[in-house]
């Protein structure tokens, strides 16, 4: 996760109630969702990597794979 995204953190106060906002703004720099950026909100925010992804991944806009650049 780069230097932006966790400024973007740095935002927000650790409430839980925080989390969708987080994983919008961290997306909207990165373009999609890491598992290390899952990994820097769940410590931010004290909650399991596994309530981060279920959270995000209830919801169709986050992904969690880099979408591939086309040539032509």
């Amino acid at each position: 996760m780069d230097k932006k995204a966790r400024e973007v953190m740095m935002q927000f106060t650790r409430d839980r109630s925080n989390l969708v906002p987080i994983l919008l703004k961290v997306q909207e720099l990165e373009r999609y969702l890491s598992s290390e950026a899952i990994r820097e909100i769940s410590r931010f925010l004290d909650i399991s990597e596994n309530d981060v992804y279920s959270v995000a991944s209830f919801y169709s806009q986050f992904r969690f794979s880099r979408a591939s650049d086309h040539t032509t």
